[in-house]
């Protein structure tokens, strides 16, 4: 027996209620249990209490001993003085109340067949601890546990991204960028995503978001991925001074979108610097963006990350950190306002386009940079899907939550249900137990139940669970 327990049987009556008396012999009533508390004081509050022929309206306080009263110094605590029923799973001290107050002993009114259940839930080592009776539970307590869980999880998502609204003064612009970021190095990269996106301001990006280059420049130089030899700009004050005359348009070497064609067409090959020549380098476009970082860097002042930071092992070359950093760029350069595109999408579709975006013409040819292969393979549709449910969908409804629109929660959660649900290891082991998986709001609510209730063991706030522990006796 758990106070958990304890607690679960008296809100829920779970326990013979013919014939109850108190220690001194009074019999007693129960019109209503009270409501749960969970803060400090008694365990329920506002209980109404026949004991012999007064009615008593007050609070009630479960013990799985008596002597826990005075073990927990409740004697000395005024939040217990109107406490009207003192309940106890098992009266171990003598005479028959506490401190003037009614002791209720529930030890043999409980069924011995609920608490073998709840123990066996509580020992079970299967992959949920229901695992061997989930086919015993009705559709429907299944169909409206499901509904609750992912309203729950989109709340968990949403109460993150409220943090970040605090944090840029609700830049509902700024908290989408970085919503992207890290749902783009999920799982593994996720805070590693998050911590770049911290060190490059969305503003700052959109002022080049006209040039996929400077972008991937100051991307993959934030993250620590062009450290290397190459000539520093910020040393070189001539050179920085040409820098800035080229991007003011005073020489035009660069103006315009043939040149970067060239560049991204025979990359691998060559480079265009600064003066129109041809360079041969080990990776002309790594050397290219270094040049572009040394001179981004020097006029944002930029600190960047250290390389070490990116994890690569175990995982497909799809999902590197250089793909995902690419495709993000791609992203930034196509869409300038990615959030409004959010709120203005009429449908999943729309937000599958906008989402769908192919790296720059290096990254089809490399996984990561001087190491070319015939053909990448692109992360595909499954990781646009991905992304929706893990970041898109969740903005959308803390957005819908701030506005106090339930349009837009509304249009997230119903987003959620019409994408195809998502694959991975604990779904199929949900597969196997029989269970319905089919659309990704089915599956975002299976995955919230693993993680929050089975995992912890919290099989009584389960609706399936205390299903399985009530049933045939409530």
């Amino acid at each position: 027996m758990s106070e958990e327990l304890f607690q679960h049987i008296w809100q829920f009556r779970l326990f013979t209620q013919s014939g109850l008396c108190t220690l001194e012999g009074d019999a007693i009533q129960i019109d209503h249990p009270g409501q749960l508390n969970r803060h400090a004081g008694p365990d329920f509050t506002a209980a109404r209490i026949r004991i012999g022929h007064t009615l008593w309206v007050g609070n009630v306080e479960l013990h799985l001993k008596t002597s826990d009263w005075f073990r927990h110094g409740h004697q000395y605590n005024l939040q217990y003085r109107n406490v009207v029923l003192h309940i106890v799973f098992e009266h171990d001290i003598t005479g028959a109340h506490t401190h003037g107050i009614p002791i209720l002993e529930l030890r043999h009114c409980i069924p011995k067949l609920l608490l073998q259940r709840y123990e066996w839930l509580r020992q079970s080592q299967a992959f949920v601890p229901c695992a061997g009776s989930v086919a015993e539970v009705p559709s429907l307590v299944w169909t409206g546990w499901k509904d609750r869980l992912l309203i729950e999880r989109l709340e968990q998502r949403a109460d993150v991204m409220k943090a970040w609204l605090l944090q840029t003064q609700y830049d509902w612009e700024e908290v989408c960028y970085r919503a992207l970021a890290r749902g783009a190095g999920m799982p593994v990269n996720g805070e590693t995503f998050l911590e770049l996106a911290r060190s490059l301001p969305y503003k700052m990006l959109l002022r080049h978001q006209h040039d996929l280059l400077q972008l991937e420049a100051l991307l993959f130089g934030q993250a620590g991925m062009l450290k290397g030899e190459i000539r520093d700009f910020a040393a070189d004050e001539w050179t920085l001074r040409g820098a800035e005359m080229e991007r003011e348009g005073k020489k035009g070497w660069r103006s315009g979108g043939d040149e970067v064609d060239l560049i991204r067409g025979d990359i691998a090959d060559q480079a265009v610097i600064g003066d129109g020549k041809v360079q041969k380098t080990p990776d002309n476009y790594m050397t290219y963006l270094q040049q572009e970082y040394a001179y981004l860097r020097h006029k944002y002042k930029l600190l960047p990350m250290d390389a070490e930071h990116w994890k690569w092992l175990r995982m497909r070359p799809a999902s590197f950190p250089t793909m995902k950093i690419a495709a993000m760029a791609g992203l930034l350069h196509r869409q300038a306002h990615l959030f409004s595109s959010i709120l203005d999408a009429g449908d999943v579709h729309t937000l599958i386009k906008l989402l769908d975006v192919a790296p720059s013409g290096y990254w089809q040819t490399h996984y990561r940079f001087g190491k070319p292969v015939a053909r990448t393979r692109m992360p595909g549709r499954r990781a646009v899907h991905n992304m929706l449910i893990n970041t898109v969908l969740p903005l959308l409804y803390v957005y819908g939550r701030e506005k106090k629109d339930s349009y837009y929660q509304e249009r997230a959660v119903a987003f959620m249900r019409q994408l195809p649900p998502e694959d991975n290891h604990q779904i199929r082991a949900w597969k196997t137990l029989h269970v319905g998986v089919g659309s990704a709001g089915e599956t975002q609510a299976l995955l919230q139940l693993k993680q929050v209730y089975c995992e912890e063991k919290r099989c009584l706030h389960c609706a399936v669970g205390a299903r399985l522990v009530r049933s045939g006796i409530a």
